[in-house]
């Protein structure tokens, strides 16, 4: 259960928070206040992980002495209000696992530790498991997670209980990525340490993974949708400023995570996407008007014109004068 904080003293949108709110699977434990010295005292005395509020100057100094309180601002959009709070929830959870990780290396120096060999090879399976991961590709994680599993189903019988631990690490590896309720984690866990039968947990682990890949099938169907979102924005606006800052809040992205989205699945960066398209219309423009080359600059978004010759020269290989009278393929 999430305790979170309600920090707005206007009723509708106190109204609207809790039918959001019911969209959730989650369950949550609420709490309200309308001033900065009431949020304090509930945050420390309720040990609140959520805080959603108005604007985030309601909480100066508090979120300085509560480093992970996780701090939702309240926006205009519902949709941001979702991902936000989803991806507030995902950052308790990681935080949560990291916490309760398995230390392997420290099990395997214990003296009373069943398996005594060098962690060497175990870590090199875990790491490539982890990179399959960490490469979003569902076919790779699982033909390694696969690969864990027949290596320990044959040690099992000889060290039971590092194996069940290495299954657990495994689980929580996923976890990372696909968050889910800590008390289902305790149950998981604990099924993985009692059950006596080994392909029960082997299921689990195979089910979890599925869940993983169809994550990764869902954000790379997201970013598809967000590049064309964007690439369909660019070449209906090209003649504007386009600053990375306005294409974000088209599609309620950061800056940062829409840049490197985009130039991920697209092998370019935004800025060189832009001069592209700028310049294919400046070339049509060339050869299907008589506007003059300034025209042409301003009206593909170069007010410079010095700057946009410059740029047009760079790609076709001579000036857009030069160019209008021998236009090359």
């Amino acid at each position: 259960m999430y305790k979170i904080l309600i920090l707005t003293g206007n009723v509708e949108e106190r109204s609207l928070l809790y039918d959001l709110l019911q969209e959730f699977e989650e369950e949550f434990e609420l709490y309200e206040a309308r001033e900065k010295e009431e949020a304090l005292r509930i945050i420390n005395s309720k040990k609140i992980q959520i805080v959603i509020t108005e604007r985030q100057a309601n909480l100066y100094g508090i979120s300085e002495s509560c480093p992970q309180l996780e701090i939702i601002e309240i926006g205009e959009q519902k949709d941001d209000l979702k991902r936000n709070l989803t991806g507030a929830i995902r950052r308790i959870v990681k935080r949560e696992v990291d916490k309760h990780t398995w230390n392997v290396e420290k099990m395997m120096s214990d003296p009373v530790t069943e398996k005594k060999v060098s962690l060497e090879q175990d870590n090199v399976w875990i790491k490539e498991f982890e990179t399959a991961i960490s490469l979003k590709n569902g076919e790779l994680m699982k033909r390694e997670l696969d690969k864990v599993l027949r290596e320990y189903r044959i040690m099992e019988e000889q060290y039971p209980f590092y194996v069940r631990s290495m299954y657990i690490l495994i689980l929580q590896i996923m976890i990372k990525i696909v968050p889910c309720k800590m008390s289902d984690l305790e149950k998981m866990t604990e099924y993985i340490l009692k059950t006596e039968q080994s392909h029960k947990i082997e299921n689990l682990l195979h089910t979890y993974a599925e869940i993983v890949e169809d994550e990764f099938e869902n954000e790379a169907k997201a970013s598809n949708r967000v590049i064309y979102q964007v690439k369909q924005y660019i070449n209906l606006h090209y003649h504007e400023d386009l600053k990375l800052s306005h294409l974000a809040e088209q599609v309620y992205l950061s800056t940062n995570y829409l840049s490197n989205v985009f130039t991920k699945h697209t092998g370019c960066s935004l800025n060189k996407y832009i001069k592209e398209v700028r310049l294919e219309k400046a070339q049509v423009l060339l050869l299907s008007t008589n506007m003059k080359i300034a025209d042409i600059g301003r009206r593909v978004g170069y007010d410079n014109t010095s700057y946009f010759i410059k740029k047009f020269q760079e790609k076709y290989g001579m000036t857009p004068e030069k160019y209008r009278m021998n236009p090359v393929e």
